[in-house]
């Protein structure tokens, strides 16, 4: 598909493609809409958003709500694919998954986990998959007592954050990590939640990243980071030079 308009592709029913080749434009998914298509490719500066509650799935196969299911999915130089299924979890499956230079797999909804299944996974040098601060508001880990004006700390997780309250708790698994990273207040959440199982191999140039948000400015005070969120990784083989990030993010010097 190519075209001047925007968006190119605007699908709130079901529409059945044997290859869909996205070139240059943007292809929306609204929610409960249903794309029937064997291979998904978001060429150069293409970009695709998947809403709340839409399915995508070779013919054939039973299509489920929030399941991106294709046999081949490929994202081109600075493609974006734009996951916002909300408060649940969101699944892509595919055989093979490729991200190209400069390239994002996002999740811009709050407290949705997000899991990638697939044979093969690559992320090319400068290619993202990112869950930044898509996780608490407050959460479990907020650092401060419940009666404070504004928070200053940084939020726990895995561990107390910079200047935590004695009161406050970490929380979550070492071994088995699925929770989100908590925040510090609005517009400061902590990290999102990634399963990602590549059967056969993994390959990592570029940046796997759940971290959490900096510090906010509100009303006359800086707001603590934000504590990292969750990522698991099942593979056979793991190979490249790229990150895997799940970091707090900046706060005030001394309460990171």
């Amino acid at each position: 598909f190519t075209g001047e308009q925007q968006p190119l592709l605007d699908i709130a029913g079901v529409l059945t493609i044997s290859s869909t080749i996205v070139h240059g434009k943007e292809m929306i998914l609204h929610p409960n809409s249903h794309l029937v298509t064997s291979e998904l490719h978001l060429l150069q500066n293409s970009s695709a958003i998947f809403d709340n509650m839409a399915k995508v799935s070779p013919q054939g196969q039973v299509p489920v709500p929030g399941v991106l299911h294709v046999n081949k999915l490929s994202l081109g130089v600075d493609a974006i694919l734009d996951l916002r299924h909300f408060d649940s979890n969101v699944t892509v499956q595919s055989s093979q998954l490729q991200l190209r230079a400069g390239s994002s797999i996002k999740s811009s909804a709050n407290k949705t986990a997000v899991h990638i299944e697939a044979r093969s996974v690559e992320l090319e040098g400068g290619s993202v998959i990112e869950i930044v601060g898509t996780g608490y508001e407050q959460g479990p880990g907020f650092p401060c007592n419940v009666n404070d004006s504004v928070c200053l700390a940084g939020a726990n997780h895995g561990g107390k954050g910079g200047d935590a309250a004695v009161s406050s708790q970490a929380y979550g698994s070492v071994s088995s990590p699925s929770t989100f990273g908590s925040g510090t207040g609005t517009n400061v959440r902590g990290g999102g939640v990634l399963n990602l199982m590549a059967t056969d191999v993994l390959k990592i140039d570029g940046l796997i990243s759940a971290n959490g948000m900096d510090k906010s400015f509100e009303g006359g005070y800086y707001l603590g980071g934000a504590s990292g969120g969750s990522i698991l990784i099942t593979t056979a083989s793991l190979q490249g030079h790229g990150e895997v990030t799940a970091d707090g993010g900046a706060g005030n010097v001394g309460y990171s």
